[in-house]
């Protein structure tokens, strides 16, 4: 979960915002991996090689027991008795699986479906038999005798076995139909969800762009006004690689993190032509594989400038500000502190660029990431800790 411990009520506000929602929420709200739906195409082979595998075990089942009787049936007769019929129900399935392929939202209202049911019953269920029949008296040979005697040989117990395949075999049309659009559904709320999050991100990112300017002109203006011409002309240099890293990362959703630290070495640079003695740099790295760690672009900084910010602008006197940056398991740890003398005031600043980095932090890495920030008695420390994951360079 996001932590935060600070004084500004801007920052607080941040942590509500970023803190994930309870479990049973997220439970909720999160969606599913969304199976791809099969094509119509797979869905009729399918459902052929279902029906004549059913007609195929009943002459299994059929023929085992006439050979328990009298072993005079031969398989390919008693087959030939229940292949027409799932064969028909097969043709039959594949046209209710085009209809709810086509026509899925009207297919599957309440109305549409017991009419349908209702004519497979009343329609399919007297042709599905017919053409057993007349298979039956082509297969022995006596094609145009004989159908009324079969008609009326079927029984009430075979009348009622066509009828459950029949139902069965709508009924796992509907389901799979249902199935489907559920799957779209899903996929459409999910896409929905992942573009609203990109949204977001960018919008989080642009948001800190104008502020890391609004703050690095104003280090300029401090260098202006003390008319030290090669100073300001320094600092314009310095700033123009800033804004080279950050109109370069506006194209990028990942930079590695040794990019990440490079920019933090030029805006460090920037603030040490504007405090000069007043600022001194305590920064140390684990010598890990930074280049090829990935980092999202301008997630250091708003640390390092609100120590910046609260513990140089706020004293007169020398500050030192350290920042330590490691690799911890498969964790990077960036901890940033800066001095915090007790009884002076304390200009409350906006809290924009931490409470963007926490919301970041929380939709980049839900429930894994960490913004821990606290005042001590002397020291004010701001931690971020996050999964390490490989660099690719796009």
């Amino acid at each position: 979960m996001i932590e935060q411990l600070e004084r500004s009520p801007a920052l607080a506000a941040a942590q509500a915002a970023a803190a994930p929602a309870p479990r049973a929420a997220d439970a909720a709200a999160a969606p599913a991996v969304a199976v791809p739906a099969p094509s119509l195409a797979a869905i009729c082979l399918a459902t052929v090689a279902t029906w004549t595998s059913v007609a195929l075990l009943q002459a299994l089942a059929i023929q085992r027991d006439k050979l328990g009787q009298d072993g005079a049936a031969r398989f390919i007769d008693v087959l030939a008795g229940f292949l027409p019929q799932g064969l028909a129900v097969a043709a039959v399935s594949c046209l209710l699986a085009a209809a709810f392929h086509y026509r899925a939202d009207a297919m599957l209202r309440p109305r549409a479906m017991a009419a349908c049911l209702a004519a497979m019953l009343a329609l399919f269920l007297p042709l599905q038999a017919a053409a057993g029949v007349l298979f039956q008296l082509a297969w022995s040979g006596a094609a145009g005798t004989g159908f009324a005697a079969l008609w009326q040989a079927r029984d009430a117990f075979g009348w009622w076995v066509d009828a459950c395949l029949a139902v069965f075999a709508y009924l796992a049309q509907a389901a799979l139909a249902a199935w489907r659009r559920g799957q779209a559904a899903a996929l459409a709320w999910q896409q929905a969800q992942d573009e609203g999050m990109a949204l977001r991100l960018r919008l989080l990112q642009g948001q800190l762009k104008p502020h890391f300017l609004f703050n690095a002109l104003n280090s300029i203006s401090a260098l202006v006004r003390t008319a030290d011409r090669e100073l300001a002309a320094r600092a314009l240099v310095q700033l123009s690689d800033l804004l080279r890293y950050a109109v370069h990362s506006s194209r990028h959703e990942w930079l590695s993190v040794a990019d990440e630290m490079a920019f933090i070495d030029d805006y460090l640079d920037l603030q040490l032509l504007r405090y000069g003695e007043r600022l001194s740099i305590d920064l140390a790295a684990d010598a890990a594989p930074w280049a090829k760690l990935a980092c999202p672009p301008l997630l250091f900084q708003p640390l390092v400038e609100n120590a910046i910010h609260h513990g140089v602008e706020r004293h007169h006197g020398h500050c030192t500000i350290r920042i330590r940056l490691a690799l911890d398991g498969g964790t990077i740890r960036l901890a940033v502190a800066n001095p915090n003398p007790a009884g002076e005031p304390d200009r409350q600043g906006h809290g924009i660029g931490l409470q963007a980095t926490a919301e970041r932090l929380a939709i980049l890495y839900p429930g894994q990431a960490r913004l821990l920030a606290e005042a001590g008695p002397s020291t004010f420390n701001a931690t971020l800790a996050f999964p390490a994951r490989p660099f690719h360079d796009n």
